[in-house]
């Protein structure tokens, strides 16, 4: 069995399915970039997604305030104006 995958190993490598990039891992290792560290605080990505996510969450907040104070006492009085059948 171990033969058998080593021979279907080989066959693939031959044929070029599987390369090794050898030349290109060494030009990513020697032009690697530099990233400057920025705090977490001061991350324009991480600051636009808060943003985002203050919009949804303000959204709900309103909606389950509408919902609890608004339209919930409502359906329950209405409730209580029908009889019961």
């Amino acid at each position: 069995m171990k033969r058998l995958l080593l021979i279907i190993a080989c066959c693939i490598f031959a044929a070029g399915l599987l390369a090794v990039p050898v030349a290109a891992a060494d030009k990513a290792a020697v032009e690697k970039e530099l990233i400057p560290d920025t705090p977490l605080w001061k991350d324009p990505q991480l600051i636009a997604l808060l943003k985002e996510l203050a919009k949804y969450f303000a959204f709900g907040v309103i909606a389950w305030l509408t919902w609890t104070k608004l339209l919930k006492p409502v359906f329950e009085r209405l409730a209580r104006m029908v009889p019961p059948p």
